[in-house]
C-alpha cells in the first residue's frame, strides 16, 4: 500500500494554519469580560498550548482524513491555507473584541484534489464525508473525557474540545461549495443528514 505523500509546502501550510487557529481559540479561551489589550494578549499566550492541543486533533486530523482518502483512491491530493480567510478571521476577532465578545471563524484552508467530481461522485462524497465524520467521532470521545474526569479545569478543556470538533464538522456540512457537505449532499442525502444531525446533537447537548 503506498504512503501518504506530503510536499514541503503543503507542510509549511498546515503548521500556518495550526498555529493563527490556535492563537485564535487561544483568545476565545483566555477572555473574560472587562479583558482589554496587553492583558488579554498575554492570556492567550499562556492559553496557546491548551488552545494547540485541541486544535491538532481536530483540524489537522480533518485534513489528513481528506487526503489520506483522496489518495487511496488514487487522487493527487494536497492542503493549501487559504491566506484571505486567516485574515479574515483576524480581522473578524480584532473587530469583535471591539464589541466585548470574541468571535472565531473558521475557514484556514482545505485539501485540494484532483478528481472529476461527476464521474466520481461517491469516491468525492466519501472524502468529504470523512473529515466531519472524524471530529464527530473525536468530539464524543472528547465529551465522554470531560464527563469522566468530572468537575475541574482539564473537564473544561475537554468539553471545549468536545464543542470544538462539533462545530468544525456542522461548518464542514454546510452543502454548498466549497464546502464538504456539498460533496456528501451530492453523493447520499440521507448520510449527510445523519452526520449533520450527530454534529448538531453533539454541540448543543450539555456536557
Amino acid at each position: 500500500m503506498a504512503s501518504i505523500r506530503f510536499s514541503q509546502k503543503e507542510l509549511i501550510h498546515l503548521f500556518v494554519s495550526v498555529v493563527v487557529m490556535a492563537f485564535l481559540v487561544g483568545i476565545n479561551l483566555a477572555f473574560s469580560p472587562g479583558s482589554k489589550g496587553i492583558e488579554l494578549l498575554i492570556a492567550s499566550v499562556f492559553a496557546f498550548p491548551i488552545a494547540f492541543l485541541i486544535i491538532v486533533p481536530a483540524f489537522v486530523l480533518h485534513e489528513l482524513g481528506h487526503k489520506v482518502v483522496a489518495q487511496r483512491f488514487g487522487f493527487w491530493a494536497e492542503y493549501r491555507m487559504w491566506t484571505q480567510g486567516l485574515l479574515l478571521a483576524i480581522l473578524i476577532m480584532i473587530v469583535s473584541l471591539t464589541f466585548g465578545n470574541p468571535f472565531l471563524f473558521v475557514a484556514p484552508g482545505a485539501v485540494y484534489f484532483a478528481a472529476n467530481y461527476r464521474a466520481n461522485s461517491e469516491k468525492v462524497g466519501k472524502i468529504g464525508l470523512v473529515g466531519p465524520v472524524i471530529n464527530i467521532v473525536l468530539g464524543v470521545v472528547f465529551g465522554l473525557a470531560a464527563i469522566f474526569v468530572g468537575t475541574s479545569g482539564l473537564s473544561v478543556i475537554l468539553a471545549m474540545g468536545a464543542k470544538v470538533n462539533a462545530f468544525l464538522a456542522i461548518f464542514n456540512l454546510i452543502p454548498f461549495p466549497p464546502f464538504d457537505g456539498e460533496k456528501v449532499f451530492g453523493w447520499d442525502k440521507k448520510l449527510w443528514l445523519l452526520a449533520i444531525a450527530m454534529a448538531i446533537v453533539l454541540f448543543t447537548i450539555p456536557i
